[in-house]
C-alpha cells in the first residue's frame, strides 16, 4: 500500500465553496488519504455540509477526521490538527482550494515522496 498522506484543512464559514473542495479530495487517484478539516466556529451550514460527506469519504476508503473548535483562526486551527495526523506525508490545504484529481500523486512526484 502506498504511504499515508494527510491533508489539513482549516474552515470558516465554508458553506458555499466546501462542496467543490470536498469533492475534489475524493476524487483524488492518489489511493491512501486521511483529511483532518478543523471548523474555526462557522456560524453558517459548514458542519452539516462535511458531516454528509462521512459516508463518502468511508466508501473510498479515505479517512475523514471533523474537528470543531471555537473561532479562534487559521492558525490554531492548524495548530489543533498537528498533533493527531498519522500520515507519512502532511499537506495544508485550504477549504476553498480546488485539487485536480492528479494532485496528490503529482507532488509526491515532483517532491520524492508518494507516487
Amino acid at each position: 500500500m502506498k504511504p499515508l498522506v494527510s491533508l489539513i484543512s482549516p474552515c470558516y464559514n465554508g458553506e458555499s465553496y466546501i462542496t467543490r473542495f470536498l469533492d475534489s479530495i475524493l476524487n483524488q487517484t492518489y489511493p491512501n488519504l486521511e483529511l483532518l478539516i478543523i471548523n474555526d466556529g462557522s456560524t453558517d451550514r459548514t458542519e452539516e455540509i462535511i458531516l454528509n460527506y462521512e459516508s463518502d469519504f468511508i466508501l473510498k476508503g479515505y479517512t475523514l477526521i471533523y474537528i470543531y473548535q471555537d473561532n479562534a483562526g487559521q492558525s490554531a486551527a492548524i495548530n489543533k490538527a498537528l498533533p493527531i495526523f498519522k500520515g507519512k506525508y502532511l499537506s495544508w490545504v485550504d477549504s476553498d482550494d480546488y485539487l485536480p484529481v492528479d494532485a496528490i500523486e503529482k507532488k509526491g512526484k515532483l517532491y520524492g515522496g508518494p507516487s
